[in-house]
């Protein structure tokens, strides 16, 4: 069977630099963690990454913002797994033992083409030793090779760009800006599910995500967003919601749980309305009846906006103060349904539509909206 051997070809390296004072047990780190080279074996679907100060236990290995399986991890080697199948094109390859900035480096790695073999026949017969031959004469020296293909271009206008001091590069934009995230993303891998849902959060996950779902009430910095049902959130310990809140976690709500997880979150005691005080048409939508803060981001990732015939029920939110109002689910313009408030570098989406019951009701602009809110802050 052909062997496909994929060879990486190391455009640039890139050291990223952050100032956050985490530490690893037993003091600050002190030796700048650092790639040096990495190629792909196809065949074994094995990409080896070589390097200085990785450290003895494991950390993240990500390619495109995405994490690696890892098979094997020393001080100066890993080996992590990734599919055969990997197209052609430049990939942002990381390692990361910790938030740190000497425990995080960077290479810019480019696919640059496919290598087909064949397979590799018998082995011959010695053949006999030969008489010893005369020694020749000096050959004339050879023509000058031709000139080789030219390297790609760096983008100058990356000269001098770096990331805010407490954030990361975690790669480029499709424009070839800068993407930073918080060094935590790094180890953000689940989405959490905080009470019972008769919908499978998994339709949640952004496509290329990686993210797993988990069934957990206790907040985690491995938690990329939380999702809190109308049965979750008495479980839910405030004091550990507002420590994830801080540290950039996201938190998604339901029907009922909207008011209760606002005040968990900023200590505070509003009063939660009683079952059969909602508005709207329980037909589970996250997509409003009516827009409200069209200026804001949300809309503009989720245009254009159509008003839903079928929404969703909860209650109104209008009361709760420091929100940024983005629908409701009725006509009536000052009632609140979907809103968000950040608390430092997290976002609590307050989303009060029955979304957990499962109806077939539920559909795409919702669904889109909820990935939307799953990996945005």
């Amino acid at each position: 069977m052909p062997l496909r051997r994929v060879v990486f070809t190391v455009l640039l390296l890139l050291t990223i630099v952050a100032s956050r004072p985490f530490a690893e047990a037993g003091g600050p780190p002190t030796s700048q963690l650092k790639i040096t080279a990495a190629s792909f074996d196809a065949a074994t679907e094995t990409l080896d990454i070589y390097g200085v100060n990785f450290g003895s236990s494991r950390g993240v290995v990500t390619l495109n913002g995405f994490p690696l399986p890892v098979t094997q991890w020393t001080d100066s080697e890993i080996h992590a797994t990734v599919s055969g199948d990997t197209g052609n094109g430049s990939y942002l390859l990381t390692v990361s033992r910790g938030p740190a900035a000497t425990q995080f480096d960077a290479f810019s790695v480019s696919l640059l083409s496919d290598v087909v073999r064949g397979e590799k026949g018998d082995k011959g017969e010695k053949g006999d030793r030969g008489d010893k031959g005369d020694k020749g004469d000096p050959g004339a020296p050879g023509a000058p090779g031709a000139p080789g293909t030219p390297g790609l271009s760096g983008n100058l206008a990356l000269a001098g760009l770096s990331c805010p001091s407490d954030l990361m590069l975690k790669g480029f934009s499709a424009t070839g800006a800068l993407v930073c995230a918080d060094p935590l993303d790094l180890t953000r891998t689940a989405l959490a599910v905080c009470g019972a849902s008769d919908y499978d959060v998994a339709n949640f996950v952004p496509p290329g995500s990686g993210l797993r779902v988990v069934h957990s009430c206790a907040p985690s910095d491995a938690m990329r967003a939380m999702l809190v049902t109308r049965s979750g959130f008495g479980t839910l310990n405030a004091a550990a919601l507002q420590t994830y809140l801080d540290r950039g976690g996201i938190v998604i709500t339901e029907f009922m749980s909207g008011v209760p997880v606002y005040n968990r979150a900023f200590g505070t005691s509003y009063t939660v309305p009683s079952f059969g005080q909602q508005i709207g048409g329980c037909q589970d939508n996250i997509n409003p009846a009516v827009q409200l803060s069209a200026g804001d981001p949300f809309w503009a990732a989720n245009a254009p906006f159509v008003a839903e015939l079928e929404p969703g029920c909860g209650f109104n939110l209008a009361g709760l103060p420091g929100v940024t109002p983005l629908g409701s689910a009725v006509s009536d313009p000052n009632t609140v349904t979907l809103a968000y408030i950040d608390k430092g570098p997290g976002r609590l989406w307050l989303v009060e539509s029955d979304w957990a019951d499962g109806e077939a009701t539920f559909n795409a602009r919702s669904l889109q909206m909820m990935r939307y809110m799953v990996s945005h802050r």
